[in-house]
């Protein structure tokens, strides 16, 4: 069973997430629902360090059957990630 987290958060960074975590305890995923909203890198790529997933929803659905969900990348950030030497 997945422990997930859904917000609507216009851009959700490391002060919102350590207010969720804060008032919910450990999550194993973050969704963003909203196409226009979105996260940081930098709490992107804290969040796969720590093994929580943070996606918008597109890359839940992509993600979720994967053994190593909460790495799961997209092809437009996997390059990005790569070209800013982050991954």
């Amino acid at each position: 069973m997945l422990e997930v987290f859904i917000c609507e958060c216009y851009s959700y960074g490391v002060a919102e997430y350590l207010e969720t975590t804060g008032k919910l305890g450990r999550l194993d995923a973050i969704i963003i629902s909203s196409n226009w909203c979105g996260y940081t890198t930098d709490l992107k790529m804290q969040c796969r360090d720590e093994r929580v997933g943070l996606f918008d929803i597109r890359d839940f659905m992509a993600a979720l059957n994967r053994r190593v969900f909460w790495a799961y990348l997209n092809d437009w950030d996997d390059k990005r990630f790569k070209e800013q030497g982050l991954i």
